[in-house]
């Protein structure tokens, strides 16, 4: 299989890097990925070093106010993000699922799609060739898609040409709804599954059939999700989007019924990129360690209590930096 950003490959190759980065790379059933958009109303979300540009065009998408959904975990957390106008998609990294189901829930209202074109999907973590990385394939699979009159919503595995549209009036564009996207990774090559489920209350369980799916394709790539994209799409487009979980299981990501144990906590260091530089903040002394995206180790840095600013010898490229707490990855 493919390179991938985070994780190389579907395979074996997952297995060496978990020596590396062993906190990064798998969710286990009783953990959650969030991201709740906690970046304050008006902010573009590409400034925020968690997202990254994964299609070119005009940084339009926008933090908003957060969605309620009674009973959701999401519900009621942080912002959300606005889709309203035609440009760049935007991506982010979560810890990688390489095995048994993912499940996305989010919650959204779409008033308008414009065109029937997807929204929100699934990624592999592999950054286009353009913007750093080498991907030329855009495994974005498990596409949820609204329709052009906003009533109705859609899945495809990867293929545009091949997604599954509800039919009628599914949703209200003045409700606020509950999106799951199941993925099922099944064992051999191009032969995944995508689910989609739509609720307009919490329910009790994960209902035995979807609202759409399971779709596959053989003709499209497997992934190993490991992060998500939103897209905007035309002008005329009115769709937010927050309040999303991810996890391996449907209880955790739906129900918020857990260990307790969050990927994202509060960490003491923080790190940050600005023209050549390297800017480490950090609370007690750190080892820093700075990887290439397939595993060599680069250069160390001994970091002290405070602020302090390196210039590493890198070339431009993305690179993964593993402090005692937490993994953090760069563009250079």
């Amino acid at each position: 299989m493919k390179r991938q950003f985070i994780i190389p490959t579907k395979a074996w190759l997952i297995h060496a890097f978990v020596f590396l980065f062993p906190s990064i790379f798998t969710i286990q059933a009783q953990n959650v990925w969030t991201e709740y958009f906690n970046y304050g109303t008006g902010n573009l979300l590409s400034n925020q070093e968690n997202w990254e540009m994964l299609s070119s065009g005009n940084d339009v998408l926008h933090i908003t106010d957060g969605l309620s959904f009674p009973g959701y975990p999401g519900s009621n957390q942080g912002y959300a993000v606005r889709l309203e106008n035609d440009g760049a998609a935007e991506c982010t990294a979560f810890p990688a699922i390489e095995s048994g189901n993912i499940y996305m829930a989010f919650l959204a209202r779409i008033k308008a799609s414009s065109k029937d074109q997807y929204f929100i999907h699934l990624w592999d973590g592999n950054l286009p060739f353009w913007n750093g990385g080498t991907d030329r394939n855009f495994l974005y699979n498990g596409r949820i898609y609204g329709s052009a009159d906003g009533k109705n919503v859609g899945l495809s595995f990867g293929d545009n040409s091949k997604r599954v549209m509800t039919i009628g009036e599914t949703i209200d564009p003045e409700k606020v709804y509950l999106f799951v996207l199941k993925y099922e990774i099944v064992s051999g090559n191009n032969n995944d599954k995508v689910s989609l489920f739509l609720f307009d209350s919490m329910p009790d369980a994960e209902p035995d059939s979807p609202l759409i799916g399971p779709l596959s394709d053989a003709n499209k790539g497997d992934i190993v999700p490991a992060g998500l994209g939103i897209r905007p799409g035309y002008e005329g487009q009115d769709i937010v989007i927050g309040g999303i979980r991810v996890a391996s299981s449907w209880n955790e990501a739906v129900k918020g019924k857990s260990s307790g144990t969050i990927i994202r906590t509060a960490t003491t260091t923080d790190i940050n990129v600005s023209t050549g530089k390297l800017i480490v903040t950090s609370k007690q002394e750190e080892l820093i360690s700075i990887y290439t995206t397939e595993g060599k180790l680069i250069e160390q840095l001994k970091n002290k209590p405070g602020t302090h600013i390196y210039t590493p010898a890198l070339t431009p490229g993305i690179y993964i930096i593993k402090s005692k707490n937490k993994t953090f990855k760069i563009k250079w």
